[in-house]
């Protein structure tokens, strides 16, 4: 957090005055710092900043509304397929697949 604290106190993106895919890279970690207990405003406003410009924009808005949007059969963890999902994932139909 500190690295990335100083280098967005010296521009607005990772990369320098525009949004790259560093960004879009190192973006979804960040919210990992939740979990940590760090006071991300407080602590580290450059992050924040940054953080919430990123969360504004458009596409990530619909990424992160497509999340809410996953049939909760995709959720599981340990998923209990059929045959034939079986087969077409790593059985016979998807070594024919391959073939063709």
């Amino acid at each position: 957090m500190q690295v990335l604290e100083r280098r967005l106190g010296e521009v607005e993106y990772l990369a320098g005055d525009e949004y790259s895919i560093a960004d879009i890279a190192v973006w979804p970690g960040r919210s990992a710092a939740g979990t940590l207990s760090i006071d991300i405003q407080q602590q580290y406003p450059n992050v924040h900043r940054w953080f919430a410009k990123i969360a504004e924009r458009p596409a990530v808005i619909r990424g992160r509304d497509a999340e809410k949007a996953v049939p909760e059969k995709y959720l599981q963890k340990s998923a209990k397929l059929t045959p034939e999902q079986w087969s077409n994932m790593f059985g016979e139909r998807m070594h024919q697949a391959v073939r063709l």
